[in-house]
C-alpha cells in the first residue's frame, strides 16, 4: 500500500517515491516556517499578540478605579505614591496610591492608606508597583518595536518607570528608572501574567461613582456602566469572568510559543539520496515518520490553542467590558498606537488594538484552514506511513478523517490532538 500510493502504482522506480515524501516534507516546513516566523499570516503570533493587548486593554478599561496604597503596618502611615502613566517627554497622567485628592484638586495624606492592604480590600504600594512596571514594559514593547516573531529572541529595549512622592515642604520628589527589557513574546507574556495574577489573587475593591461622574479623576462624561454598577466591591466580584479569560489567554499563548520550538526541534529534512530509499526496509523511513508527525501534532495544536485565543477573548470582551476594550476615545489617534498624551481621556477605554488584532487573527487562521489540499497529501502519506512502518511508537495514534469543515481542515494533518 506504501509503495502504490507513493509511486501512485505506475511501476516508477524510488525517486518518484521519494518526491512524493520530500512534497509532504516541504509542505509541513513551509506551513512552520510562517507559523513561528511569520506576524501577519501567522494565527500563532495574532493570537499571542491578541492576548498581550488584551491585557494591556483590561488595564486601560479598569485599572483606574483599582483601590491602592493601603497600610500594611498601620493606619495612616506616610506611604502614598505617585504611578506615572507618561511617556519620556511627561505626556499622560498619574495614579495616586494611598492619599486621596480634595475637592480643591490638592492632595491629602490620609486616603486609602487608612485600608488594610489585604485580599479583597486594597492592593499594598509594592503590589501596584509590579503591576506598573509590568505594564511599562508590555506597553512600550508593543508601541515601540512591536511583538517579535515568536521563533525570535527580540530585540533590546528600554522602559521608563517614572513615580512621585509628595515630601513635607509640599514639594514633589520624581524618580525615573530605566529597565533593560526585550519584545520577545516569553518575556512580554510574562509581564502580562505579573498583572492578570495580581489582580486575579487580590481581587482589590473598585472605586465607586455616579453615573454623573462624581468621586472621579477621570472622564466624568462616560462613566462606565461597571463603575456605576460594581464600583465598591472588590474587582472579582466584578471582572471576575474577564480575569479569567485573560489568564486563560495567556496560558494558551505561552503554550503556542512552547509549541513554536517543538516545530524547529521537529523539522523533518528531505531525501537527498532517492536511490537509497528502500521501501522493503521500513525502517529507514521511521525517523523521518516520526519528525514529520510531531511537526504535524504541533502545528495542529498550535491552531487549536489560536483557536481557544480567540475564544477567550470573546468570554473577555462580552460582559462588563463589552463596550469599552475595543473602543478609543472619539479625538484619538489609532488606538494600537495611543501615546501617553492620550490617556488622562482614555481611562475607561480599552485603546489596545484589540480589534485590529482580532480581525488580523481570523484571517491569517482562515488562511490556514483552507490549505486543505497540501493538508490532505500530507495526511494521506503520515496515515499510510503509520499504518505500514514497523516499530513505530505512533501506530496506535487516532487519525482524522478528511473534513470538510474549518475546525477539521484546521487539524487535518493526519494527527488527532487530545
Amino acid at each position: 500500500q506504501l509503495s502504490r500510493l507513493l509511486t501512485n502504482d505506475n511501476g516508477t522506480n524510488s525517486k518518484t517515491s521519494a518526491q512524493a515524501i520530500n512534497q509532504a516534507v516541504n509542505n509541513l516546513n513551509e506551513r512552520a516556517k510562517t507559523l513561528a516566523g511569520g506576524t501577519t499570516n501567522s494565527p500563532a503570533y495574532q493570537a499571542t499578540l491578541l492576548a498581550l493587548r488584551s491585557v494591556l486593554g483590561l488595564w486601560n478599561s479598569m485599572g483606574y478605579a483599582v483601590i491602592c496604597g493601603g497600610y500594611t503596618r498601620s493606619p495612616g502611615e506616610n506611604n502614598q505614591k505617585n504611578f506615572h502613566y507618561t511617556d519620556e517627554n511627561g505626556n499622560g497622567t498619574t495614579i495616586n496610591c494611598g492619599g486621596s485628592t480634595n475637592s480643591n484638586g490638592t492632595h491629602s495624606p490620609n486616603g486609602t492608606n487608612m485600608l488594610k492592604a489585604d485580599k479583597n480590600v486594597s492592593l499594598s504600594i509594592e503590589q501596584y508597583e509590579k503591576i506598573h512596571e509590568a505594564y511599562q514594559i508590555l506597553s512600550k514593547a508593543l508601541k515601540q518595536a512591536g511583538l517579535a516573531p515568536l521563533n525570535s529572541k527580540g530585540e533590546k529595549l528600554e522602559a521608563h518607570v517614572t513615580t512621585s512622592k509628595y515630601q513635607q515642604d509640599n514639594q514633589t520628589k520624581t524618580t525615573t528608572s530605566v529597565i533593560d527589557t526585550t519584545n520577545d513574546a516569553q518575556n512580554l507574556l510574562t509581564q502580562a501574567q505579573t498583572i492578570v495574577n495580581t489582580l486575579k489573587d487580590y481581587c482589590p475593591m473598585l472605586i465607586a461613582k455616579s453615573s454623573s461622574g462624581s468621586s472621579g479623576g477621570t472622564n466624568n462624561t462616560n462613566t462606565p456602566s461597571w463603575q456605576t454598577a460594581g464600583g465598591g466591591k472588590n474587582s472579582c466580584e466584578t471582572f471576575g469572568a474577564e480575569f479569567s479569560a485573560a489568564s486563560d489567554m495567556i496560558n494558551n499563548a505561552q503554550k503556542i510559543v512552547q509549541e513554536t520550538q517543538q516545530l524547529s526541534a521537529n523539522q523533518p529534512k528531505n531525501i537527498t539520496q532517492p536511490q537509497n530509499l528502500n521501501l522493503n526496509t521500513p525502517s529507514s523511513l521511521t525517523a523521518l515518520a516520526q519528525k514529520m508527525l510531531k511537526n504535524a501534532q504541533s502545528q495542529a495544536e498550535i491552531l487549536k490553542l489560536a483557536n481557544q485565543v480567540e475564544s477567550d477573548f470573546n468570554k473577555l470582551s462580552s460582559g462588563h467590558l463589552k463596550d469599552y476594550i475595543g473602543k478609543c476615545d472619539a479625538s484619538a489617534i489609532s488606538s494600537a498606537n495611543m501615546t501617553m498624551q492620550n490617556q488622562k481621556n482614555n481611562w475607561g477605554n480599552g485603546c489596545a488594538g484589540v480589534e485590529e488584532t482580532l480581525s488580523s487573527l481570523k484571517t491569517s487562521a482562515a488562511d490556514f484552514n483552507n490549505q486543505t489540499l497540501q493538508i490532505n497529501q500530507v495526511q494521506n502519506l503520515a496515515n499510510t506511513l503509520i499504518q505500514e512502518l514497523g516499530n513505530n511508537p505512533f501506530r496506535n495514534m487516532g487519525m482524522i478523517a478528511s473534513s470538510t469543515t474549518n475546525n477539521g481542515a484546521m487539524n487535518g494533518l493526519g494527527v488527532q490532538v487530545g
